[in-house]
């Protein structure tokens, strides 16, 4: 079965340091879309979302208006 397409979108300086406003990628939740995003923009992107290894809080990831927080990703 394919993975569904998510389009991400960036704000504010985690925009300006990847270069996009807007992506899409595959995925059948947001870990897979995590995932997908390492690939995509390698160590710019995990260095700024995991810089100790686990996910900074302080970028926010909303999915359909709720925000998704780390402990979110380990169910």
């Amino acid at each position: 079965m394919d993975k569904p397409e998510i389009k991400v979108r960036f704000y504010a300086t985690l925009r300006d340091k990847l270069g996009e406003r807007e992506v899409t990628v595959r995925g059948r939740d947001v870990g897979e879309m995590l995932e997908e995003l390492k690939k995509h923009f390698g160590p710019v992107f995990t260095d700024n979302l995991y810089p100790d290894g686990c996910l900074n809080e302080r970028y926010i990831i909303l999915l359909r208006g709720r925000r998704i927080f780390s402990d979110d990703l380990k169910k």
